[in-house]
């Protein structure tokens, strides 16, 4: 669309000056007037754009509301404490007794903390990478252990929750390609593209979202890729959190670590 700006106004020129000083004057006039047109006209597309813009995100009224601890990954969830995290000190007690008036004993472990971590392939590992808020275009290197905004969710702790009766979140495969998946996930590869918040692919990714959690912001949603060493989950993820989804896990181990755990694949949904 192209929209093109009149302004009928001119400062008046006076007729007794001389004609160099009335054409020094007349190109002043249309050099200002040329600049205010400019301004006025990039103002409009501005204001054009504004609404584009703003079908990439809930509105900030919604955006941000209903957080949980959906996977156990909270410390003062039933059974949490992200297993990416590690294990505090016991907290010592004190008792008397007759015989010694000062005793401190330390309480025995608990049951999660000898669970031993299952580290399938890498998914724990740190690479040294440092957390991004950025759409990554390398998605073949080594990933950060932790996402701003979001939350690591690892094979067991998913293994879980889908074999539970408790299943309500959607698994999203960002992965490019074709490709055997988790059970019962989504194939949504264009979540995984790098670019910026407000391009194309925003937009789409915005849009399939929406439809496919009715709406609900809340609704927890588990992006994967290849593994460690791919970045497109991890796009994917911070792409969902900047439209305002509140509930938004990384599953950093992805496909290589369910493998490795020896579970189940089926091909995705596209």
């Amino acid at each position: 669309m192209r929209c093109r700006l009149d302004l009928h106004f001119r400062t008046p020129i006076k007729t007794d000056l001389p004609p160099q000083e009335q054409r020094a004057k007349a190109a002043v006039n249309g050099v200002m007037l040329g600049t205010l047109s400019q301004f006025v006209g990039g103002a409009l597309i501005l204001a054009l754009s504004l609404p584009a813009l703003a079908q990439n995100a809930f509105a900030p009224s919604e955006a941000g509301t209903g957080r949980v601890c959906y996977f156990g990954e909270c410390a003062n969830a039933p059974g949490g404490g992200s297993i990416l995290q590690p294990q505090t000190e016991r907290p010592q007690t004190e008792s008397r007794s007759p015989q010694n008036p000062r005793v401190v004993s330390t309480p025995p472990a608990s049951r999660q903390s000898t669970t031993p971590r299952m580290n399938y392939a890498d998914e724990l590992t740190d690479f040294g990478v440092s957390p991004q808020n950025f759409l990554q275009s390398n998605v073949g290197s080594p990933t950060p252990r932790s996402i701003p905004g979001g939350r690591v969710v690892t094979t067991d702790q998913l293994r879980a929750a889908l074999a539970g009766n408790r299943r309500r979140f959607l698994l999203i495969d960002a992965l490019g390609g074709d490709h055997e998946s988790i059970p019962e996930s989504y194939h949504i590869p264009e979540a995984g593209y790098s670019g910026n918040f407000n391009d194309s692919t925003q937009s789409y990714v915005f849009s399939t979202l929406r439809s496919l959690t009715g709406g609900d912001v809340a609704y927890p949603l588990v992006f994967f890729c290849r593994g460690s060493q791919c970045w497109e989950s991890y796009n994917a993820a911070l792409r969902a959190m900047r439209m305002g989804f509140s509930n938004v896990y990384w599953y950093r181990g992805g496909i290589n670590a369910w493998q490795e755990a020896g579970l189940p694949m089926s091909w995705p949904t596209q």
